[in-house]
């Protein structure tokens, strides 16, 4: 709507703040894994400023990134499996209300904006101040537990064992 918001569309722009982003992630990838005794713990929160010359650049605009550079292995250990159980709640949510084409849109529409807010976390995340995609992963996983808290019993079973074979073979059968 302004030529300032349509200049930060151009393709010169666009691979400018692609390459300053790679680099900010290099950067602190580097810094990471070139101080071994921060491996586990990280570089700690909010140390992007400490390794990036530039004063005008406040965060690393990657959320993953930032997660284990400030994090360590344990901080991204606990994201991944909080990704984990995200994708396991999506998929409950979906076959649960599979026979209700209206909750199922609504089931949709969330694991949509839960997912368009992870990716947009890739360019502009930060977990710290924003935390956008966390606050939403938290409705998620708050109705999440409410469709499970009104499940019958065989409609637990079908969102935990959608597949008979998987249900044989954990040794519930």
């Amino acid at each position: 709507t302004t030529d300032d918001a349509a200049g930060r569309w151009t393709s010169d722009t666009l691979e400018s703040g692609v390459s300053i982003r790679w680099e900010m992630i290099e950067t602190m990838v580097g810094e990471y894994f070139g101080h071994p005794m921060y491996i586990l713990q990280g570089l700690g929160t909010a140390s992007f400023g400490h390794y990036w010359p530039e004063d005008n650049i406040p965060y690393i605009h990657n959320m993953p990134a930032q997660i284990l550079t400030e994090h360590g292995l344990i901080g991204a250990t606990i994201f991944c499996v909080l990704m984990l159980l995200i994708v396991r709640a999506a998929m409950q949510m979906l076959r649960f209300h599979k026979d209700d084409p209206g909750q199922l849109s609504i089931a949709a529409i969330l694991i949509a904006i839960c997912m368009y807010q992870l990716f947009l976390s890739f360019k502009q995340g930060n977990y710290f101040v924003s935390g956008s995609p966390l606050w939403w992963f938290l409705i998620m996983a708050k109705i999440h537990k409410r469709d499970m808290l009104d499940a019958s019993p065989q409609e637990y079973w079908a969102m935990e064992y959608a597949d008979p074979e998987e249900y044989e073979m954990s040794g519930a059968a």
